[in-house]
């Protein structure tokens, strides 16, 4: 739980190993909250929709797709968005807007 009592929440299930038995036990029952049908929701996007998610507070998965490899059946952009630039934590030889 974050300072202002938001819930956040990364899930990786083939990066993920409990190293107790209660952190194996909660393990077990988010894994059953997410194989819960009843909570999953679906949506088609058509060309020219827009996603945007937290992926700190959606848990969120896709459908396996196959591209076409002609550049035209799907883009994706991954962007990041933060109220400064002083949030910015510089990861190895990668540079940042801001933090040469």
């Amino acid at each position: 739980m974050g300072d202002n009592g938001v819930v956040y929440c990364r899930y990786d299930k083939e990066n993920t190993t409990p190293l107790t038995e209660s952190a194996a036990a909660a393990l077990v029952m988010l894994e059953a909250q997410l194989a819960n049908e009843s909570l999953e929701r679906h949506q088609v996007y058509q060309p020219g929709d827009l996603l945007m998610i937290k992926n700190q507070r959606v848990v969120h998965s896709r459908e396996e797709f196959y591209p076409c490899q002609d550049g035209a059946d799907r883009w994706l952009v991954r962007l990041f968005g933060m109220s400064s630039l002083d949030q910015i934590v510089p990861h190895g030889n990668s540079k940042h807007i801001g933090k040469d």
